[in-house]
């Protein structure tokens, strides 16, 4: 290694295009990497001659790890012990050198996996810079150290997961003797040619809702009170039902010849499962009806739900434009998702 070396690495956003909430219970979802308004999370690393010290620096927040040990903002904590992680099999080059790593947020809207896509980023460039090379499944482990410190331990792996991926992801959550694992299928998936989608974030005043709260009112919706993994496999799959032919049919429509509106009715179908089971609110549905009145081929929400959730809004392209406006009249804040083809990696 040189005295000092400098690599810089990038990772999209996530959204979850279909099958939020009953992929709890062993349902189908699309899950897509995403760039927001053509940006994505990035990090810079410089390692130079040192004694082995981590340091990730946000803004004006600086947080560092030596000997096993973190200072400064715990919220970047997870950051470094990804980075500490992927470095574990470099520890002799690793405890000659220091390595410092700058966080660029992309700007996306909570939701769209933010905490996995910055520690990718920051994984990949921190590796790079001290001359290490990832496999992708080494990516993904280190991206999961933060995940599962980032959600106390209970981090699926799809965050993760989509964000390294360089195509979307059909996944479903199975249930065995031997624990819960995620089966990935990756797809070459696009939106019909003609049509664009905005990511709107719903948060209208109020308290922003949290995901375990959006969870536990779509199972008191559906009058489940037992663990996901618990309920039986009759009832598992009547839930899940509904959810899955739409994922089904969805997926028939996403390549450039797919049917635009046929898309939209889609999410409109997906959005009605979902509200009625308890995990839509007065501000997301407000976001739909601007949309609709404004000539948007339909609309669901994405994630979780809830107040300060997002929603995903389809409309042909020449409309955009249009309903953009309807909606920041509104006070909602609109992003441009365009499904991204580059996951978490180096920038050349």
């Amino acid at each position: 290694m040189e005295k000092t070396s400098r690599a810089t690495a990038s990772a999209p956003n996530k959204i979850i295009l279909a099958g939020e909430h009953s992929v709890v219970y062993g349902g189908k979802a699309i899950s897509v990497p995403v760039e927001v308004n053509g940006r994505r999370n990035g990090a810079i690393a410089t390692v130079a001659k040192g004694s082995g010290r981590i340091a990730v620096t946000a803004g004006r927040q600086t947080s560092t790890l030596s000997d096993g040990l973190a200072a400064g903002d715990r919220e970047f904590f997870p950051v470094l012990h990804a980075v500490g992680f992927a470095l574990q099999e470099h520890a002799k080059q690793l405890a000659e050198s220091d390595v410092h790593i700058t966080l660029h947020f992309s700007g996306a809207p909570k939701g769209t996996g933010n905490s996995a896509s910055m520690s990718a980023a920051a994984v990949c460039a921190s590796c790079a810079a001290l001359g290490c090379t990832l496999t992708n499944e080494e990516l993904f482990n280190a991206t999961m150290v933060a995940e599962n410190e980032y959600h106390a331990g209970k981090a699926s792996g799809l965050d993760p997961m989509t964000v390294c991926s360089d195509e979307p992801l059909v996944f479903r959550k199975e249930f065995s003797k031997k624990g819960v694992r995620f089966d990935y299928v990756r797809k070459k998936l696009s939106l019909p040619k003609g049509t664009s989608l905005l990511l709107v974030n719903a948060l209208f005043g109020g308290k922003r809702a949290y995901t375990d709260e959006m969870i536990s009112a779509f199972a008191q919706a559906n009058r489940i009170d037992c663990a996901p993994d618990a309920l039986p496999k009759e009832r598992q799959k009547s839930l899940v039902a509904a959810y899955d032919m739409l994922v089904e049919e969805m997926e028939k429509e996403l390549h450039p010849d797919g049917s635009m509106e046929t898309l939209g009715e889609l999410f409109d179908e997906n959005h009605a499962l979902l509200s009625c089971s308890g995990v839509s609110c007065h501000s997301i549905e407000r976001v739909r009806k601007v949309a609709a009145n404004n000539g948007a081929l339909g609309s669901k929400l994405t994630g979780a739900g809830g107040n300060g959730g997002c929603v995903l809004v389809l409309s042909a392209s020449e409309d955009e434009e249009s309903i953009r406006d309807a909606l920041e009249k509104q006070d909602f804040r609109c992003f441009n998702a365009e499904f991204s083809h580059r996951g978490a990696g180096i920038d050349r």
